[in-house]
């Protein structure tokens, strides 16, 4: 991961893990930067700039019950990188999105049906993520306690994209919006005899 000024364009810090493809996955605040590691066993964690000893902070994965995949780290905007959202086979071993409180003292299942890539709108207040080819969406509140909408709403449908690690989709700061990237159509010809 390179940190660049926006003021220069050069590069001030670079972070790496051994071995290691990482993707940043949210905005950046004071707490860091959410990142999913793709190493022998993907997990999630922070990204701290401001601790250049010891930057990298992943998630403890309980291994007992079996190999646990973590991905798709998304930290809460409001309040600023308190909570954090993520993908996860813990469980039953199917792929669904989870909240957590950053401290791991509180921790909720948001999808009930497969869920994957979360992403928070701006204000905090609504967690989007994939679902086949549909975006569903959850209300949540953070504080004073974790309370979230039980029934997924469908947001928006999208079909045609492109595949990336981590997130591949974002969502505008309004919530109206969904960007991603779309495979080109092959061209239409006529054929000629």
């Amino acid at each position: 991961i390179l940190i660049r000024n926006i003021d220069t364009g050069k590069n001030v810090q670079e972070f790496s893990l051994d071995g290691t493809f990482i993707v940043p996955e949210s905005w950046p605040y004071p707490e860091g930067i959410g990142i999913s590691a793709w190493g022998a066993v993907p997990q999630v964690g922070v990204l701290n700039p401001m601790s250049p000893k010891k930057p990298f902070h992943l998630l403890s994965e309980d291994t007992t019950s079996g190999p646990m995949i973590r991905w798709g780290a998304a930290l809460s905007p409001s309040p600023p990188g308190s909570w954090r959202a993520y993908t996860s086979n813990e469980g039953d071993g199917s792929y669904q999105v989870w909240i957590e409180h950053i401290d791991g003292e509180q921790r909720r299942q948001v999808s009930t049906d497969f869920g994957l890539e979360p992403v928070w709108c701006r204000k905090g207040n609504e967690l989007f993520f994939k679902h086949k080819s549909q975006i569903l969406v959850n209300n949540v509140s953070l504080e004073p306690t974790l309370d979230i909408e039980p029934q997924s709403q469908v947001a928006f449908k999208f079909s045609n994209y492109v595949e990336t690690k981590g997130i591949s989709y974002r969502v505008s700061s309004d919530g109206k919006r969904l960007f991603y990237i779309r495979r080109s159509q092959s061209p239409e010809t006529d054929r000629i005899r």
